[in-house]
């Protein structure tokens, strides 16, 4: 979901995308994850009652466009019984601040900067929907966004659930050099696999009663098809990520349900 994906029914990229946010947009429903998640070539089909708002965070390098196929009378959101609200659409006040591939030596907010926007957005939508709880589904850094919130600033409870998709809670290599350039900074620093395990995952720590829920794909680990990929196929790389069919709901060893 890095960039728009095609409506076109033949296009692969909308059916992977709509199978993800189907698995998500189920567990933010129920909290429960289905047994079976069907990818392309079949397209999920989902009836359930409708939840909460579910509030939409997007990753590094994005804004609240990649969304578009989610939100609205005609998003996928609105074709399974729920309202869809993605950070920065103008819907409720707050724009996220993640960087941008057209300037890419801009300065980013911190994770604590766009943490306090997510807490305005969904004070917004709360007021304009009278729900008194959202469901979040993040992606990538968005979840660290989320769980930053959560801990620190969601002063009552206001958040249902979190879905987690592709998030680099334990950092990315990727990360490191971006960083050394001076691009995308401070968020790219704060993606370094150093910065997570030695401040983030020790200050961010407890859920406040919210269910964690995440999803990732297949970790990449060859230099040519990824040049950051450092980890190899060990016991300790592949507990760093599962793939998504069998992913399952799990306590997180960074964090606590108080």
């Amino acid at each position: 979901m890095y960039r728009r994906a095609s409506r076109r029914t033949g296009d692969r990229r909308t059916r992977w995308s709509a199978a993800v946010l189907a698995v998500a947009t189920t567990v933010a429903a129920t909290g429960v994850l289905p047994t079976t998640v069907w990818a392309y070539p079949t397209e999920p089909t989902l009836a359930g009652p409708a939840g909460p708002p579910v509030v939409l965070v997007h990753g590094l390098n994005s804004s609240a466009q990649v969304w578009d196929d989610y939100v609205g009378e005609r998003g996928f959101l609105a074709s399974i019984g729920r309202r869809g609200f993605a950070v920065g659409d103008g819907q409720a006040p707050g724009v996220l601040n993640m960087g941008d591939w057209i300037t890419p030596t801009a300065r980013t907010n911190t994770i604590a900067q766009n943490a306090a926007i997510l807490g305005q957005y969904i004070d917004g939508v709360r007021a304009l929907t009278g729900a008194e709880h959202v469901d979040i589904v993040a992606h990538s850094m968005g979840g660290l966004v989320a769980r930053y919130y959560i801990d620190h600033l969601m002063e009552s409870r206001t958040v249902a659930r979190l879905v987690m998709l592709g998030t680099p809670n334990e950092g990315s290599d990727c990360a490191s050099l971006p960083a050394a350039l001076g691009i995308g900074v401070p968020a790219t620093l704060e993606l370094r696999p150093s910065y997570l395990s030695q401040v983030f995952n020790r200050t961010v720590t407890d859920r406040n009663g919210v269910p964690f829920f995440v999803l990732a794909g297949t970790n990449i680990t060859d230099p040519v098809r990824s040049p950051c990929a450092r980890c190899r196929a060990t016991a300790s790389c592949r507990r760093r990520v599962r793939p998504l069919w069998t992913a399952r709901p799990r306590s997180c060893r960074w964090a606590t349900p108080h």
